[in-house]
């Protein structure tokens, strides 16, 4: 489609290009950029906020509203995207109903926003489509969400969905992102499901995060340095890993701004230095067998 032929939507009469021509108007700014950049060039950051800036404007918290109810998806999800950005906690009830929207991706940014907004009233409805729904992106998103909704009913729900979600590299995502979401809770009930998955969760992913969960969570046990030689027998894994872990640790520590609508409330600790998996292990295994050293 070419730009004079975009279609837009009005809303109160401002004129909106739909979700999809936005992004290929931001590909088309950036199809110049080389792909080993590590960040957007000033002059391209600025031309991509010099586009999206008088969408941004137009779109209010009662534009937001009119765009929740819109038949295309493309629009729910926009305004969802939109919502976080205001943090506006008026429209909290509006964006719950679209949880069990029918396009998936909706259910995504919706899940997203309770998160933003910690509503906790959202819980129970994140919790059931964590366990129940048939997408993976969704339920992997659940699990994120949940890291930070935190109640009693949250935990008990990641627990089971841990215990149901399958062991394969296809759902490898799903069950990291509940692993990740318990290491919040530091709860002790969690300790005996994330040692079963450290000791013989079918992917290596899977048993990478509990043992880093139950590292973040102080937990020591004799039966962890089994669980350490099982990760590193995977060469090729453990190889992968070490060539990730030198991209990050040439990156500076992460400062948070407070002014990006991406930005959490609650950082994880700002500025610490990445400690790469081989110094973990080495330090679990001093820790647990303090003469191994």
């Amino acid at each position: 489609m070419n730009r004079d032929e975009t279609e837009f939507v009005t809303y109160r009469g401002d004129r909106i290009p739909h979700p999809d021509e936005q992004r290929r108007s931001i590909h088309e700014l950036m199809k110049d950029m080389p792909d080993d950049l590590a960040e957007i060039p000033p002059h391209m950051e600025a031309a991509i906020s010099a586009y999206c800036r008088p969408i941004h404007d137009a779109i209010d918290a009662r534009v937001a509203a009119d765009m929740m109810r819109d038949p295309d998806p493309a629009w729910r999800k926009e305004a969802l995207e939109h919502v976080n950005r205001l943090r506006d906690r008026t429209l909290a009830s509006q964006a719950a109903a679209l949880l069990e929207d029918e396009s998936a991706g909706v259910r995504c940014s919706a899940v997203l926003l309770m998160r933003k907004l910690r509503c906790m009233d959202a819980v129970p409805i994140v919790a059931r489509l964590l366990r129940t729904d048939p997408k993976k992106s969704v339920r992997s998103i659940c699990a994120f969400a949940l890291q930070k909704l935190r109640t009693d009913e949250a935990f008990e729900a990641l627990i089971a969905a841990l215990a149901s979600e399958r062991a394969d590299d296809e759902y490898a995502n799903v069950a990291s992102g509940i692993v990740l979401a318990l290491r919040d809770y530091a709860d002790p009930r969690a300790i005996e499901p994330l040692v079963r998955v450290a000791q013989s969760h079918a992917v290596w992913e899977g048993r990478y995060h509990a043992l880093r969960t139950l590292d973040d969570m102080g937990y020591r046990d004799a039966r962890m340095p089994a669980a350490l030689d099982l990760l590193e027998s995977d060469e090729p894994k453990m190889v992968e890993l070490r060539e990730i872990e030198a991209s990050i640790a040439a990156l500076p520590g992460y400062v948070p701004d407070p002014d990006d609508p991406d930005y959490d409330d609650e950082p994880e600790e700002p500025g610490k230095p990445y400690e790469c998996f081989d110094s973990v292990i080495a330090r679990l295994r001093r820790e647990i067998s303090p003469d191994t050293g």
